[in-house]
């Protein structure tokens, strides 16, 4: 039984109750966006939905991340249930759980959420801005900014210490909190006022409203409808990318697409100045079977996806040296040694990364001769992207 509540969700995601089924995409969220949801939850607003799907079906499915590395591409661990294990898979709004869950439980780039209790005053501020001062820090950084607050009163605190406290207990803890930092009567009425909605923050059931799919056990959605609510609920999303849902479709056929494309890509850059992406490799892979490279296109008929999907993973390996190979052939006989060359995009490179997976062992002279195709490919790309007239398309189905 699914509990109402943000701590009992909280606790729910820890014991890996909510989990992200395989098909989600990263976390995408970053540590601004992450503070002006702490804000709002403070300031009482509603934070917009979730949906859970609960399902006792055998299903793939990853952990939510407690602590986020914006430096390193993510690398799943996918587990898989067995059946009769009831848990919640969340079709939409993980960006937001996982967002509540590295606030409250875990860490960004190391660091630890902390609040300036002292922070809230809505005096002369613009509605829009934040009223509460949220951000990611490590102890000395917020040690630091207790020290030298500059003349402004301010008092970081761990938020995950503050939410913590018993409600009952809140305001004489704010009154103790106020007594060491020397505070006035409006100080001492604006911290206690911050403890008492950190105290309250994770017992309310309003803030954030909770839809679950299939909570009746003896009615169980179709997988292909559950898929359908997938597409539909994300493809209204603006920050959810077309590829992000193709890969999403991919991954219920081809299970290991997802980290295989990832590693894929961390190793043609390693080592290397070049920041060929995800979605460079996928399209790279949807040319060799000749098939739509535009990605809105192919989501719209995930029946096609699925049978897309087999065919895929034979290409993969060959698709890996076709990468591999441009890298050391940029660097070596072109002197190309900065990703600012592509500034236009890398869809001027596909062909050639399609050619070379089929011919990785090319003499000097061939090997110059992929150089100067490459310039003259990258410059008519850049023209057509400038031209006024010209179609200015980021798809590369005409290669």
């Amino acid at each position: 039984m699914l509990q109402p509540g943000l701590h009992a969700l909280l606790t729910q995601i820890e014991q890996g109750k909510i989990v992200l089924p395989a098909m989600q995409r990263p976390f995408v969220w970053g540590e601004d966006r992450i503070c002006k949801l702490i804000d709002s939850l403070l300031r009482q607003f509603p934070i917009g939905a979730v949906m859970l799907w609960q399902t006792r079906s055998v299903q793939r499915y990853r952990r939510l991340a407690t602590n986020i590395d914006s430096s390193v591409t993510p690398t799943f661990v996918y587990e898989t249930s067995t059946c009769n294990d009831s848990r919640y898979l969340v079709l939409d709004g993980q960006q937001r759980l996982t967002s509540l869950y590295v606030a409250f439980r875990g860490t960004y780039d190391h660091r630890k959420m902390y609040l300036d209790v002292l922070s809230g005053d809505a005096t002369e501020k613009d509605p829009g801005s934040e009223y509460y001062d949220c951000r990611f820090l490590t102890a000395p950084e917020a040690q630091a900014l207790n020290e030298e607050a500059n003349g402004r009163r301010m008092y970081f605190l761990p938020l995950d210490s503050l939410v913590n406290i018993n409600p009952a207990f809140a305001g004489n803890a704010a009154l103790k909190q106020a007594g060491k930092l020397g505070l006035d009567e409006a100080g001492t009425a604006r911290i206690s006022d911050t403890y008492i909605r950190c105290a309250s923050i994770l017992g309310g059931h309003k803030a954030l409203q909770v839809i679950t799919v299939d909570d009746d056990e003896y009615h169980q959605t179709p997988i292909e409808e559950v898929l359908e609510i997938f597409v539909r609920v994300n493809s209204g999303g603006l920050v959810l990318l077309k590829s992000d849902l193709l890969m999403s479709l991919l991954d219920l056929k081809f299970n290991d697409i997802q980290p295989e494309l990832q590693a894929l890509v961390q190793d043609v850059n390693a080592g290397r100045p070049f920041e060929f992406t995800r979605d460079d490799v996928l399209k790279s892979l949807l040319l060799a079977q000749r098939e739509e490279t535009r990605f809105d296109r192919l989501v719209s008929n995930y029946k096609h996806v699925e049978q897309l999907a087999e065919r895929l993973r034979a290409d993969l390996e060959s698709i890996r040296r076709g990468w591999q190979l441009p890298g050391c052939i940029l660097m070596d006989d072109g002197r190309i040694t900065c990703e600012r060359f592509f500034r236009g995009g890398h869809n001027a490179l596909l062909p050639f990364v399609l050619f070379l997976s089929h011919h990785p062992d090319l003499p000097p002279s061939e090997r110059r001769k992929v150089v100067l195709g490459i310039y003259i490919a990258h410059e008519r790309h850049l023209r057509q992207r400038r031209s006024p007239h010209g179609p200015i398309r980021e798809d590369n189905h005409s290669v």
